[in-house]
Parts: C-alpha cells; sequence; structure tokens
C-alpha cells in the first residue's frame, strides 16, 4: 500500500456539525441545577454558575443568591439605570404663574422663583431665575457678557431638548456673584401659563 492510501486509511469520518448555542444552553442548564443533599427531597437547588464558568470549566465557590442583600443591591441598581433610561422623570414646581417650555409645554418654573426680567439673551428678553427644575446642562463654557466675564452652561428643557436658556456657574467680578447658580430663560423660548394656588390643606400636609 503506496503512502497516499495509508494516509487516507488512518482519516477519520468528520463529525456531524454541532450547534454550540444549543449545547451551551442545555450544559449551563444541567450544571446550573444540583440534586439536593438531603435524602428523600426531589427538590432542585439552583447553583449560580454563569457559562462563562462552563466553558472555563473552572465552578468558584457558588455565587451569592439572588436573595441577598448583595445581589438585592446590585439588581436594584441596574433596574434604576434602565428604568431612567427609558423613562423620563419631570418635576412640578407649583405656583399661580407658570414657565414653560414653549416647544413641548414641560414645566420649568413659576413667577415665585423669578428675580430679574432686565437681562438679554440671543433672541431678546430674558429673565434671571432663582430655581428651575426639568433641565438638561452642557458642559462649562466661558463667556464675555456686558456685565463681565462667566463660567456658564447652556441649559435646555429635559423632555423635548430644546434649548432655553443658560444657567450661571461663576462670575468673576464680585458685584456679578448674586448670579451663581441661577438659571436665565430666553423669553422667546418660554411661555405663560396659568397655574394652581396651594390651599390651607395643601400646606399642611
Amino acid at each position: 500500500m503506496d503512502e497516499k492510501s495509508c494516509g487516507e486509511g488512518k482519516k477519520t469520518a468528520k463529525p456531524p456539525p454541532v450547534d454550540r448555542g444549543d449545547n451551551l444552553h442545555l450544559a449551563t442548564q444541567r450544571i446550573k441545577t444540583g440534586l439536593s443533599q438531603h435524602s428523600g427531597l426531589s427538590r432542585i437547588t439552583p447553583l449560580n454558575y454563569d457559562a462563562g464558568d462552563i466553558l472555563s470549566g473552572v465552578f468558584p465557590r457558588q455565587r451569592p443568591s439572588q436573595s441577598s442583600p448583595v445581589h438585592q443591591h446590585h439588581q436594584g441598581g441596574e433596574r434604576g439605570e434602565r428604568e431612567a433610561m427609558g423613562r423620563i422623570f419631570l418635576d412640578h414646581i407649583g405656583g399661580t404663574r407658570l414657565f414653560c417650555c414653549a416647544n413641548c409645554d414641560t414645566t420649568l418654573t413659576n413667577r415665585a422663583e423669578l428675580i430679574s426680567t432686565r437681562f438679554t439673551g440671543a433672541t431678546g428678553r430674558a429673565f434671571l431665575f432663582n430655581k428651575v427644575v426639568n433641565l438638561q446642562h452642557s458642559d462649562v463654557q466661558e463667556r464675555v457678557m456686558l456685565t463681565g466675564r462667566h463660567m456658564v452652561r447652556d441649559v435646555s428643557c429635559k423632555n423635548c431638548n430644546s434649548k432655553v436658556g443658560w444657567l450661571y456657574e461663576f462670575a468673576t467680578e464680585d458685584s456679578q456673584r448674586y448670579k451663581e447658580g441661577r438659571v436665565i430663560l430666553e423669553r422667546a423660548l418660554v411661555r405663560e401659563s396659568e397655574g394652581f394656588e396651594r390651599t390651607p390643606s395643601d400646606s399642611n400636609s
């Protein structure tokens, strides 16, 4: 028999292709489940190994169960992140006269938070407010304004991302420090609407 025929004689039939996904899933389910050590019980006790452990052949000590405080805390944090990513949580500041986003009517602040109407923005008149809610903030930028150099952040509506004004982070002039942490809303980018008046029962609750 020549060398070529010997080589062919040693060849073995190739096994049929294996769906690694199905086998891995089946192996995972089998190894994740162990029988209880108590005699006479048919209850199945889950073992907390994952697919990475199974593929590597290394099985560490059993992981914390899903009822453990550590797992619950981690799971709760992930759930909170998912909800925050999937939903937009809006605040309602209340008041009898509201200032809302002109694009989507999301409440931003009320007249009680108004400090001054004597400001000017890119679109014209602008108002300074002590507290504004439902905003997103840009990175800090340095701007030279009529009243001096300031560090500011542009602010936009949390609901629709429309720009509505800016936030004062820092003022270099001592006379302008009162604006720090306060928000300018440009009049053309917001609208006023009627709010609701707090009743005595609301204030006492």
